[in-house]
């Protein structure tokens, strides 16, 4: 067997990483289908992939869009955070 036909055979084997429905992004977010879209508009989450007519999103990039929108908070932000929590 080729090189070749070992990657392809690895890739064919690979699991699929999960794609995401906007409503599976408004139960994993408590959010609306509106703030998601918003979320879209400023940048914070990616654009989603267009199969067909459906719009998806990769795990995988919505858990590192959340973590960059975590990491770039000030603390002004996580003390408004917390009030809103009221901690």
């Amino acid at each position: 067997m080729t090189a070749l036909a070992t990657k392809e055979t690895d890739f064919a084997r690979a699991p699929l990483e999960p794609l995401l429905t906007v409503e599976d992004l408004e139960g994993l977010l408590g959010v609306s289908k509106r703030t998601i879209l918003r979320l879209r508009k400023q940048g914070l989450i990616p654009e989603p992939l267009q199969i067909g007519g459906s719009h998806r999103w990769r795990h995988a990039a919505i858990v590192a869009a959340l973590d960059a929108i975590e990491n770039g908070c000030g603390q002004e932000a996580h003390e408004d955070e917390k009030l809103l929590a009221g901690v």
